[in-house]
């Protein structure tokens, strides 16, 4: 179960990594950015 998120985190992480260097708004940019620290960090941080 656990390598199933960690599968699914990563999916959406790279998602986001992709959605940011696509977007020329720096407003988006930074949202992305946000979201993905979160999903890194929640990526990295399970136990």
């Amino acid at each position: 179960m656990r390598t199933i998120y960690l599968l699914i985190v990563f999916y959406l992480s790279a998602h986001l990594t992709w959605h940011l260097f696509r977007q020329k708004n720096f407003l988006s940019q930074a949202s992305t950015v946000l979201v993905l620290a979160l999903f890194l960090l929640r990526l990295f941080l399970i136990k």
